[in-house]
């Protein structure tokens, strides 16, 4: 009796569980992981990234960071800053490469005074984009975020000593044959970050 009872206790707890990560619908939710500490001067050139990119747009951020960096100094793309902008601070180069040593995980302190801005966690884009079936991937997708233009991934940031300079790299992503990555180079004029270039460096 005792046996059961136990058995019963613990099928009522799974169920608990089970439950409290569904909506009323019955779709599944999936937590943010725990968030890494990126200061406000991140969030303030991710944000300018997203407004000047996007107008009035749902924009889905996937919660972890990128780890594949294509800047190096033996890259092309390093010598193609150097030769368009003369104040181009290397040391940005290494810097980026530093702090993209592990992925980090994103708070929601993204802002936009036009785009509506989700962040999303690696499991739940894992869980949506979980067959061979891209095409059904991507109505899935936008079937749980009406209305997106896709889904975007952004690196870490390489920021001179200064903080006047940075550099990083994004990845957009809206469908199965649509896709393509970037790397942002910025200065600060002021209290204003500006976007100097964006080289692309992929497309799918």
């Amino acid at each position: 009796m005792k046996y059961k009872n136990f058995l019963y206790a613990i099928l009522l707890t799974a169920g608990s569980l089970l439950a409290g990560c569904e909506d009323h619908s019955g779709e599944i939710n999936f937590p943010l992981e725990q968030a890494d500490q990126i200061d406000s001067e991140a969030y303030d050139v991710y944000s300018l990234i997203l407004d000047e990119t996007f107008s009035s747009e749902k924009i889905v951020i996937v919660q972890e960071t990128i780890s594949h960096i294509r800047v190096t100094y033996d890259s092309d793309y390093f010598d193609y800053f150097r030769e368009n902008f003369p104040d181009f601070d290397t040391t940005l180069v290494g810097n980026l490469n530093e702090v993209n040593d592990t992925s980090y995980f994103f708070e929601e302190k993204f802002y936009s005074t036009d785009n509506e801005l989700i962040v999303v966690s690696p499991e739940e884009l894992s869980h949506i984009f979980d067959s061979r079936d891209v095409n059904g991937n991507w109505q899935e997708f936008y079937r749980r975020y009406e209305n997106a233009v896709g889904y975007i991934k952004f690196s870490r940031i390489g920021f001179n000593d200064d903080k006047n300079q940075a550099i990083l790299e994004t990845g957009y992503f809206y469908g199965g044959l649509g896709a393509e990555g970037s790397i942002i180079y910025l200065v600060k004029n002021g209290e204003s970050w500006v976007i100097k270039d964006r080289v692309m460096t992929w497309v799918a």
